[in-house]
């Protein structure tokens, strides 16, 4: 019989995932009002925006699992506010960031 391994290495991703399906949990449930709520969503929206920029063309799968992570878990935490509207305030931000970095409007440093 094979132990099972927890291998960081390969599964950062999903460990990384699970961490910000916790953060966008907090952060929800400690937001104290709908308003509130739809700034960070619009916020975290613009930030995977830009990282899907810079990730386009490698870690894909990453990004994705990130982002599901993150929404997920600011979705399962909204008390106020409604979750459609948080849904399409998170694809209108990243929408828009993608579009003004790609259209060089807004540009940004690299580490």
């Amino acid at each position: 019989m094979k132990k099972a391994v927890l291998n960081l290495w390969e599964n950062w991703p999903e460990y990384l995932g699970f961490t910000m399906l916790f953060v966008g949990f907090l952060l929800a449930i400690t937001s104290g009002s709908a308003v509130v709520s739809y700034i960070l969503i619009l916020l975290f929206g613009l930030a995977f925006g830009r990282g899907y920029y810079r990730l386009k063309n490698k870690m894909k799968h990453t990004w994705f699992v990130l982002a599901f992570c993150t929404l997920a878990g600011f979705l399962i935490g909204t008390v106020y506010g409604d979750r459609r509207i948080v849904v399409l305030l998170f694809v209108i931000g990243v929408t828009v960031s993608y579009y003004l970095h790609d259209k060089k409007i807004v540009s940004s440093k690299e580490y």
